[in-house]
């Protein structure tokens, strides 16, 4: 509910944002670089952890369930001032017609 609510402030208060279309397949060759919105990448997964494993975060080791969990930091990005410093790349290929997580 909480991140419902942050959602729906938000979008009351910004332009909506637009996602721009994906490179052709024939564009997305091995080696090549495209920022694409993860609404467009499929997952293979059976299921999917509600907790990330454990990482390195401003040089602390997390290793605390709660702070590993996707919602915890959804939550933290939507209430922090600072944008993420940084994110990984997935790789991601073209199964039918579809991107999916590699």
């Amino acid at each position: 509910d909480y991140l419902l609510q942050r959602e729906t402030k938000r979008r009351r208060t910004q332009q909506p944002v637009i996602r721009p279309p994906l490179p052709r397949q024939e564009e997305m060759t091995p080696g090549k670089q495209f920022f694409v919105s993860p609404l467009d990448v499929r997952f293979t997964h059976d299921s999917i952890s509600e907790c990330f494993s454990p990482y390195v975060k401003d040089g602390e080791q997390l290793t605390n369930k709660e702070r590993l969990k996707v919602l915890s930091s959804a939550k933290e990005l939507l209430d922090g001032d600072e944008e993420p410093k940084a994110l990984e790349m997935l790789d991601v290929v073209w199964y039918q017609k579809e991107l999916y997580v590699a």
